[in-house]
């Protein structure tokens, strides 16, 4: 399967990443932005209501620390379970032990999920048809938006489905929005849902898009929320460009958490773990994300009622106006194939002990994992895990011990 082919456990003898050597991947626009933080200086004046040894901490920050720690995350491509995950859990165990912290890796086995085929296309109305294009635009002088590596635009737990099927126009799909659908006799059963982000999790879109009937779900960023209606886009500026898609998990978290198969117990051989039928927590039904530069075509192709005020977005369409799409008159095909298989996964446990209450612990964690090279989720919070536990291992260095 490809699944298992693509996540294949590296040895052990691999090298661990090292921070000194990792490229800065990032445009000279936003390295510049970057350079501005790293003059901050890191010497802590000691702050009423801090403790000596709170103070002693603080004044150990280091942001060349933190910049090394991040380029060694965020150079290369490595999802959950891949080749490159592993290497970046050997250079985190490496990193602990460095600072003198007991680190051991723990290889869990949970349900991963990668694209096998994507395709999406407007079938109606006949000026409308085209194939739309799921491949991200590479951004020049930042070499991860170009890296053969990088999996392409999905979104994970996604179920497979071929759907063909008139779409509507959902808004943020949250519980008000479906509301505003039915008051209006909007029907919503076997249609697919195009929705935009923002106002809740993307999760809760899928699910609620699911509980309604609904046969596939398209999700974009408008411009508005997140694109030039916010400011200069990338890379002038932090905002999402057209040719971007935002990745992410469509898990239904808010009924439960982490490994799908296993809720409530380790994802360990042995352990109970639940079959397809039986998961309540990933959806059903075929979902994607979109760009904004191409769910420009579907917005354009929608008739039927005018969306509310509150629903329209920055993109300046052709018809002028987002609308509904309750006429049935654009019509989608949805084909996507996942490979959902369970895989390996390595956490990195450091540990120091306690000399008084060794039973009673404080959990400071971040996830490794990324959808392309994570600079911001999660390496932005991993270098700064890194560099609180270099902190503490300079305490631990100088006879502190946590009670």
């Amino acid at each position: 399967m490809l699944l298992q082919s693509y996540y294949e456990p590296s040895s052990h003898q691999d090298k661990a990443i090292t921070s000194a050597t990792s490229p800065s991947t990032a445009p000279e626009s936003i390295q510049n932005s970057q350079n501005e933080f790293t003059t901050l200086s890191h010497k802590h004046e000691e702050r009423d209501g801090l403790s000596k040894l709170e103070s002693k901490f603080l004044k150990r920050v280091d942001t060349t620390e933190i910049r090394n720690f991040h380029g060694a995350y965020a150079s290369v491509p490595h999802p959950a379970g891949s080749h490159q995950d592993y290497k970046t859990a050997l250079f985190t165990a490496e990193q602990f032990e460095s600072f003198g912290i007991k680190a051991e890796i723990v290889e869990y086995y949970s349900l991963l999920s990668l694209p096998v085929h994507r395709k999406l296309s407007i079938l109606s109305p006949p000026e409308a048809v085209r194939q739309l294009n799921l491949t991200e635009e590479s951004v020049p002088g930042d070499t991860c938006t170009s890296n053969e590596d990088a999996l392409p635009p999905y979104l994970g737990y996604s179920d497979s489905g071929n759907v063909t099927a008139a779409v509507v126009y959902v808004n943020y799909a949250r519980p008000v929005d479906f509301q505003w659908l039915k008051d209006n006799n909007i029907t919503l059963e076997g249609k697919i849902a195009l929705v935009r982000y923002g106002g809740n999790f993307r999760g809760l879109k899928v699910m609620l898009a699911e509980q309604h009937g609904m046969a596939g779900v398209l999700i974009y960023s408008d411009p508005l929320d997140d694109g030039y209606g916010q400011g200069p886009v990338y890379p002038e500026g932090p905002w999402r460009p057209e040719g971007s898609f935002q990745r992410g998990s469509v898990q239904y978290n808010s009924i439960s958490g982490g490994d799908p198969l296993t809720p409530g117990f380790p994802s360990l051989p042995g352990e109970p773990y639940l079959s397809k039928e039986e998961c309540k927590t990933i959806p059903h039904i075929p979902t994607l994300p979109l760009s904004y530069g191409q769910a420009r075509y579907i917005l354009e192709s929608l008739g039927g009622k005018k969306a509310p005020d509150a629903w329209q977005g920055a993109l300046d369409l052709a018809n002028g106006d987002y609308f509904v799409g309750d006429d049935e008159a654009t019509v989608l095909n949805l084909d996507v194939a996942m490979d959902n298989s369970i895989g390996p996964i390595w956490d990195v446990i450091g540990t120091i002990e306690g000399t008084e209450e060794p039973d009673q612990m404080v959990i400071i964690g971040n996830h490794r994992d990324a959808w392309v090279c994570g600079a911001i989720d999660p390496s932005s919070g991993s270098a700064v895990m890194l560099e609180i536990a270099r902190g503490l291992g300079e305490l631990l260095k100088g006879g502190w011990k946590p009670r």
